[in-house]
C-alpha cells in the first residue's frame, strides 16, 4: 500500500497560506475554491487546494489514483494545443461528482508543461452552483486572469516546489503521455 501520509500533512498545512496567496485571483474572478496540481513524469505529484474539506475528499478517496481523471489534468494534446479547459466541456466522472458534491462547479483550468518537460502542472480556479458567470468572467477576461495566475504561481512557487520529496503524493499509474 503506498502512503501518502506525508504528502497529505504537507497539503493541509498549505491551505491557509494558498488561501492568502489566492485573495488577489479571487477577489477580481469572484472565484471560492483553487486547485494547483504538479504532476511528475513517474507520476508523483504535489497537490494542493484552498479547500481542506476537498482535500480531505480528495485523499480518503484516493482520487490521485484515478486514471482516467487524470488524463483531464494532463490530457495528451495539451502539450502543444491545449492550454484551458472549463469544467462543464470534461466528461463527469467521480472526481467531479465529489467536487460538486461540495458545491465546486463551475471550474476553469490552466494547463502547462514546463519547458524542460520535467511535469506538466495544472491550476483549476472555481466558484459554485449558483454562478453560472464564472466561465464567462473568466473568457471575457482571459488576458487579466492569466496574468493573476501567473503572479499567484510566481509567489506561491515556494509551495508548488517538487524537490522536497514529503511533499509528493503517490498515485499507482504513470502517465503514459508525457
Amino acid at each position: 500500500m503506498i502512503d501518502n501520509k506525508s504528502a497529505f500533512e504537507y497539503t493541509m498545512k498549505s491551505v491557509e497560506a494558498l488561501n492568502y496567496l489566492s485573495k488577489p485571483l479571487f477577489a477580481k474572478f469572484n472565484a471560492t475554491n483553487m486547485a494547483y496540481c504538479r504532476l511528475l513524469k513517474d507520476g508523483r505529484r504535489v497537490y494542493l487546494s484552498t479547500s481542506a474539506e476537498w482535500i480531505r475528499l480528495y485523499s480518503s478517496n484516493n482520487f490521485q489514483d484515478h486514471e482516467k481523471h487524470s488524463y483531464y489534468y494532463a490530457p495528451k494534446e495539451s502539450i502543444d494545443n491545449i492550454k484551458h479547459s472549463l469544467w462543464s466541456g470534461a466528461e463527469e466522472d467521480e472526481v467531479f461528482s465529489a467536487c460538486h458534491f461540495i458545491n465546486h462547479y463551475h471550474g476553469f483550468g490552466f494547463h502547462n508543461y514546463n519547458k524542460e518537460g520535467e511535469y506538466f502542472e495544472f491550476l483549476d480556479i472555481g466558484t459554485s452552483r449558483e454562478d453560472y458567470q464564472f466561465p464567462n468572467r473568466c473568457l471575457n477576461n482571459l488576458d487579466v486572469l492569466s496574468k493573476y495566475v501567473e503572479t499567484l504561481k510566481k509567489n506561491a512557487h515556494f509551495l508548488f516546489d517538487h524537490h522536497d520529496k514529503r511533499k509528493l503524493m503517490v498515485s499507482r499509474f504513470i502517465p503514459q503521455h508525457f
